[in-house]
């Protein structure tokens, strides 16, 4: 007990010293510093936009997302994405999803804020929120072998 005594009071000092003076690191593309990012529901400036430590993308990596470019002014085969978008959120079982309206909404007000009509990046990512177990997801194993181990492995 009294190591981690000692860790926890050395940690309480290191993380009180560091705090107040922590710059944020210089971001890969300078235009991209005033950048706002939409977030839940509102867009947000870049410092500002946070994620949960509970949220699902951080606890287990439980995401669907995909990335889009923007070029003369429209996005790359939206739709297209979109329905991979929402393939990937009904095989996921993912609940309380945004309509494609919603999420068509948030990528142009994002885009038209901040100015970006042209050779433009979209990182478009959703997860299932913030969770405070990993439940909800059984098991089912069966008995009977699909095929015999004895079976060669048919090709395609």
């Amino acid at each position: 007990m009294g190591d981690y005594n000692m860790l926890r009071c050395h940690c309480r000092r290191l993380v009180s010293s560091l705090h107040p003076s922590l710059p944020f690191p210089p971001l890969p593309v300078p235009a991209n510093e005033k950048i706002l990012v939409w977030v839940g529901d509102e867009l947000l400036p870049h410092e500002n936009a946070k994620v949960s430590v509970f949220d699902s993308v951080v606890q287990g990596g439980d995401v669907v997302s995909e990335g889009l470019r923007v070029y003369n002014g429209k996005v790359f085969k939206l739709n297209e994405h979109l329905d991979r978008l929402f393939d990937s959120t009904k095989a996921l079982a993912f609940i309380d999803v945004p309509t494609r309206e919603e999420i068509k909404g948030a990528i142009f007000k994002t885009l038209v804020t901040n100015g970006m009509f042209d050779n433009a990046h979209i990182r478009l990512t959703l997860t299932r929120g913030k969770k405070v177990t990993s439940g909800g997801i059984r098991l089912v194993t069966a008995t009977t072998r699909r095929n015999s181990p004895n079976d060669i492995e048919p090709e395609f």
